[in-house]
């Protein structure tokens, strides 16, 4: 009986997929090219207690994103019961990270100086409302106190199961530090082909070292 039962799992096994071939990849890649060439931004901050530097309360940034919509008129996002973010009716939207990181994500622009108003309009505007609840918002990778056991998971479906799936991954032993005490930038640009495609990201790839050193 254990034998059949040995087997008939064994069946269910799917066998491993090929591996992916190089025109598999491009094929990927070249679906997404675009003529009308734009720049996205994704910019995190740390939320800090202004008192103590320590990672801000959920409680303290909720307000700020309630306070935040009501003053640009931007919906609300929640998950299940948990305000999780704001948007606007254009692609712009704020938004919290597993450790209450303060993320800002842009709709596509044609160019940085759009980026740089857009972005520093609502950066300003945060940073206006965020002392009234005793938080200050700052533009580092690492939280400065907080250790990764005092920073609570915020209460949203996706970061569960990821806090539940990823410290099991291989070489895994970072991922909840990175979900909970790390805030970053990315930036998201367009390309026309595959040469265009492929000279950006072997430009990215020279110059982050650089940008990470500043």
């Amino acid at each position: 009986m254990q034998n059949l039962l040995v087997k008939k799992a064994e069946n269910k096994i799917s066998k491993p997929k090929a591996p992916l071939t190089i025109s598999e990849i491009e094929k990927f890649y070249l679906v997404n090219m675009t003529s009308e060439l734009k720049i996205g931004l994704e910019y995190e901050r740390l939320s800090l207690d202004r008192d103590t530097l320590e990672t801000a309360d959920y409680k303290q940034v909720e307000k700020i994103i309630e306070r935040f919509a009501f003053i640009q008129n931007w919906e609300i996002v929640y998950d299940n019961e948990t305000v999780i973010g704001a948007k606007d009716n254009s692609g712009n939207s704020v938004s919290l990270e597993p450790g209450c990181q303060f993320e800002l994500s842009l709709a596509p622009k044609k160019d940085i100086i759009e980026i740089d108003v857009e972005a520093n309009k609502i950066i300003t505007l945060l940073d206006n409302i965020a002392p009234a609840y005793n938080v200050l918002f700052l533009g580092y990778g690492v939280s400065p106190k907080s250790e990764t056991d005092k920073i609570n998971l915020l209460n949203k479906s996706r970061y569960k199961i990821m806090n539940d799936y990823l410290p099991y991954c291989q070489k895994a032993e970072l991922c909840t530090k990175m979900m909970r005490q790390t805030a970053g930038i990315q930036v998201n640009v367009d390309y026309k082909d595959k040469k265009d495609c492929f000279d950006k990201l072997k430009l990215f790839n020279l110059i982050m070292p650089f940008i990470s050193g500043l």
